[in-house]
């Protein structure tokens, strides 16, 4: 316990059989760290307290253990006091927090910012979604222009906003807007924007300056982690897409799903695909195992994710991480394709933005033409998403062996085999059927005269005519 050095406290020290002290403050003068506490309204003690000057400090002075009675005997020498083993709470927790962040024994900056981002992102999920729109962009600001298919579009009504856990504030076009149609391909006619993504306000962890984008179906969840593309500043970049559409057959032909989507999916309003059925998959195995979740995903049904400052959870996830990506079997998930779908290959090309000085729209007032152009090339950059032809490829997939095939490979098999065909099998019938008529009818018919066959009566009529014309056929 301190007493602090304006404070006068006087204690008067009376030997009793117990020995205690009693101890008269004037006033309060010592804080609640130390071993004793004063009141304004003196009163006895059974912990004895003295007043050290020279050090102006409050010293306890527990009972004597000895036969010792005076005073000077009965307090510690301070080369008498052994080091304290025990950790203060305080240094504990520090040390927690230290090994939960992850920081200690990494040296090398660019591990050093991945483990901050990944950080922030531990820490951001702790907050509410007000509290994190509250330190987001907006549409307006982010958003600077906006056009699609040659005509101007409204920014707010357009456009969707989203939270993603490791880029913050996403836009989302055409979702409100239903089925949309591009009247020409390029980039004119495509959605052009120029953003402004104020470098100034960035935190010291973000590596690079631009947007990120990812082109997916309206019903898709977008993952701009692993799917998406980086727009840089200063740039025009450009984006050509092209379409295919994918029919898969089910099983016994194929493997795929129509209705993959359960109960386990975290994305509970977009549509079934591979990749949210994955992050689904080992959501569920971490809220199983370390009782909550990656914060990078959504939280497993009523479950909570991990927080930032917890070093046994945090471990805990990476460890299970491991297991969950390099061992799915384990997990017992199986992530089939869908039946139908919609894949989008993106191209990109980029080219120097603005060419020249000269538009000083969405530059501060008063900015000279030379400075706007630095300035946008520094904040701001135009963004082009267009069809490259208004046509699009289509896989189906079918029966590669079906009943039809079946039936005429039998046949052709059978025809070379046995060499029979339908007419051969219908006279052998025929035979069969006219054989066993014979055989029941020839009991009933009366026997007749034998009549001469063809052979002998054509044969007399050869010898009558060759007699009549003169020929000896005599020997």
């Amino acid at each position: 316990m301190l007493c602090q050095s304006n404070v006068n406290v006087i204690a008067n020290i009376i030997m009793k059989e117990e020995v205690e002290v009693e101890v008269e403050a004037k006033k309060s003068c010592c804080n609640t760290l130390g071993d004793c506490v004063y009141t304004e309204k003196p009163k006895k003690k059974t912990i004895s307290c003295l007043c050290a000057t020279p050090i102006k400090m409050c010293v306890r002075i527990d009972p004597p253990q000895t036969n010792a009675t005076t005073l000077d005997d009965r307090l510690v020498k301070f080369w008498h006091i052994q080091p304290s083993t025990t950790v203060s709470p305080t240094i504990k927790r520090k040390e927690e927090r230290d090994k939960a962040y992850g920081y200690t024994g990494v040296k090398d900056r660019i591990a050093l910012r991945a483990k901050a981002m990944e950080n922030i992102i531990f820490a951001v999920d702790a907050l509410t979604e007000e509290q994190k729109w509250k330190i987001s962009y907006n549409k307006s600001d982010f958003i600077v222009k906006c056009s699609f298919n040659g005509r101007e579009c409204n920014v707010k009504h357009d456009f969707v906003e989203y939270l993603d856990p490791t880029y913050g504030a996403c836009f989302t076009y055409g979702q409100k807007l239903g089925n949309i149609t591009n009247e020409r391909s390029g980039p004119a006619y495509g959605l052009r924007l120029e953003v402004f993504v104020n470098v100034t306000e960035y935190l010291p962890t973000t590596e690079a300056a631009g947007v990120r984008l990812t082109v997916h179906a309206t019903d898709e969840q977008p993952f701009p982690d692993t799917l998406g593309f980086s727009a840089p500043t200063g740039f025009v970049s450009s984006f050509g897409i092209k379409l295919k559409s994918m029919v898969r057959l089910p099983a016994p032909y194929g493997d795929c799903v129509k209705e993959g989507k359960t109960e386990d999916f975290i994305y509970t309003k977009k549509a079934y695909n591979t990749e949210g059925c994955q992050r689904s998959c080992i959501q569920k195995h971490l809220s199983a195992t370390c009782g909550c979740g990656d914060p990078r995903f959504p939280p497993y049904r009523e479950s909570k994710n991990c927080p930032v400052d917890d070093p046994y959870k945090r471990e805990c996830i990476k460890s299970e991480m491991h297991v969950a990506t390099r061992d799915s079997k384990k997990l017992g998930c199986s992530c089939k394709q869908p039946c139908n779908q919609d894949v989008y290959s993106v191209s990109y090309s980029a080219s120097r933005w603005p060419a020249i000085a000269g538009d000083l729209s969405g530059c501060p007032l008063g900015m000279s033409a030379h400075h706007c152009l630095g300035y946008k090339r520094e904040q701001g950059s135009m963004i082009e998403v267009y069809f490259e032809q208004l046509n699009y490829e289509s896989l189906l997939e079918s029966e590669a062996y079906g009943w039809s095939n079946l039936l005429s490979d039998f046949g052709g098999q059978l025809g070379l085999w046995m060499g029979v065909s339908v007419i051969t099998i219908g006279e052998v019938a025929c035979f069969i059927f006219e054989m066993f008529i014979s055989i029941f009818s020839a009991k009933r018919v009366k026997r007749r005269p034998a009549r001469k066959s063809f052979s002998s009566s054509l044969r007399c009529s050869t010898d009558y005519n060759l007699n009549k014309d003169g020929f000896n056929l005599d020997n």
